[in-house]
């Protein structure tokens, strides 16, 4: 059986995403907490999550195309 290992980029956009939604999380907490710098990171981590999922499209690494709803190859 083989593995399935994440290359390099696959790596860093999931790196990326989950430090975007820790930011997220600690935003929302923040603004149920009322911190101050609450909402200037929930809107800067929300438009990172929109970049990353933006230039993720346009780089279009191998792993993720199994989560893509275009037709797949036939082996």
């Amino acid at each position: 059986m083989e593995k399935s290992r994440l290359g390099g980029t696959s790596r860093l956009i999931v790196l990326c995403i989950f430090v975007v939604m820790c930011g997220v999380f600690l935003g929302i907490g923040g603004l149920l907490a009322g911190w101050v710098f609450a909402k200037p990171l929930l809107i800067g981590s929300g438009i990172g999550l929109v970049a990353i999922f933006w230039l993720t499209d346009a780089l279009k690494p191998e792993t993720f195309d199994r989560f893509s709803f275009r037709k797949r190859k036939q082996d």
